[in-house]
């Protein structure tokens, strides 16, 4: 049985406190050491939302972001997917970079301060290039721009019972810092009770940042289990990389990656997996319309298999990134289409990828509407999550003085 709040095939819900649908609001779940105001930064700064299937019985979605544009808060927060509401709750506590934590009297202004002198960029003493970007308080990752680089791995894949939140890139960690961290990491969620103070993060890697050698942001990624890696694509990247799991080791391939590099911008863009035909795709704007390029992941060495050509072109805002892979119809699921609020559309994929992809628009019913989808937070935030058989998009946390908090679902036709 689906959760109440979670509408008919076709149709959208919109979740606030006032009708119900949400149980709380974002803010308040800040640390009671830090100032909410900059505590919502960390689910709308420069980074993703990203879908835990795993969670419970219909999952949730993890916030983690700011960095350097505005915030050291490196809390994780979770939107819990309750059978007659959303709630939020966050599920790791910030590292407590200016006082003694929960001790502390007063909530600080948790944008400013050294808290760049507590971040370990060595790690192992005597390796310069090993650059982590971890609390030296208590080992944590720093707050960072996430983008779209985390991805959720599950016990069937070698993840924790509840899900494992894998980190392979970190771009910009913590305010006044433009450094980032070649570093993976992943939190486990044994459980979906244990309190936010018991929870941290395991290493997976110690590989040389200077054997790396990634380009710049933004950072996607996409984890295929099938073959135990990561995906990494980021802006001046050519060839396909990805992070192996079971080595602990990135790995540059033989073949040419996505051309994501091209993109308008660089706040946009998704990369998502289609299981049942064992393509990774890549969707971008490009000259202001969709771009969707695929590879075969089902080989060893993947390369660019080719620009779809899609039967209409479509217009999208800049930045853009609303696009999700629905399992359940068989079909790519594209929202935030300019001028057009008033439905999704859909795009099949044909047997032989390198013939046209028909696109069609899916309306929904009279009255209802989903948001542009227009921001620098639109990683992974448009995510289809099997569980749930709906997206769950949340615009991004609101501070006191903006009120309530707004959440959106949309079921896709043939759930």
């Amino acid at each position: 049985m689906l959760p109440d709040w979670v509408p008919q095939p076709g149709q959208v819900a919109v979740l606030t406190v006032a009708n119900g649908g949400l149980a709380n609001n974002y803010r308040s779940q800040c640390a009671p050491y830090y100032s909410p105001f900059f505590f919502v930064k960390t689910s709308n700064t420069y980074g993703g939302c990203f879908k835990n299937p795993y969670w419970g019985d219909h999952g949730c979605a993890l916030f983690f972001s700011g960095g350097h544009a505005n915030t050291n808060d490196n809390s994780v927060t979770v939107a819990e997917y309750g059978m007659s509401a959303v709630r939020f709750r966050r599920v790791l506590d910030p590292t407590p970079w200016f006082g003694t934590g929960t001790d502390q009297l007063t909530q600080y202004n948790n944008s400013v301060g050294d808290a760049n002198a507590h971040l370990d960029w060595v790690g192992v003493p005597g390796a310069s290039d090993l650059r982590y970007g971890v609390s030296t308080i208590d080992g944590k990752i720093g707050s960072s721009h996430t983008y779209g680089s985390g991805d959720f791995i599950g016990p069937l894949h070698g993840g924790a019972a509840h899900g494992s939140f894998v980190r392979v890139v970190s771009p910009a960690i913590n305010q006044r810092n433009t450094r980032g961290a070649v570093s993976a990491f992943a939190l486990d969620f044994a459980d979906t009770d244990s309190p936010s103070s018991a929870r941290s993060w395991r290493q997976l890697s110690e590989a040389r940042r200077s054997e790396v050698g990634f380009g710049s942001a933004p950072t996607l990624t996409q984890f295929v289990g099938t073959q135990q890696r990561v995906y990494i694509v980021t802006n001046g990247l050519t060839a396909v990389r990805w992070f192996d799991l079971a080595s602990g080791e990135y790995v540059t391939g033989t073949g040419t990656g996505f051309g994501y590099d091209d993109a308008d911008g660089y706040e946009g863009g998704t990369m998502f997996l289609v299981p049942s035909r064992g393509l990774l795709v890549c969707a971008f704007r490009y000259r202001g319309q969709v771009r969707l390029q695929w590879m075969d992941v089902t080989v060893a060495q993947p390369t660019l298999g080719g620009t779809a050509t899609l039967s209409h072109t479509l217009e999208v805002p800049d930045p853009w990134g609303a696009a999700t892979w629905c399992s359940h119809n068989e079909r790519i699921i594209l929202g935030g289409i300019a001028q057009d609020n008033e439905a999704v559309y859909e795009v099949a994929i044909p047997a032989n990828p390198r013939n046209t992809w028909e696109v069609s628009r899916a309306p929904f019913p009279e009255g209802q509407t989903l948001p542009a989808m227009s921001s620098a937070s639109e990683f992974k935030r448009f995510a289809y999550d099997e569980e749930l058989r709906a997206i769950f998009y949340f615009e991004g946390a609101r501070r006191e003085d903006q009120g309530e908090d707004v959440a959106y679902v949309y079921r896709p036709r043939g759930t």
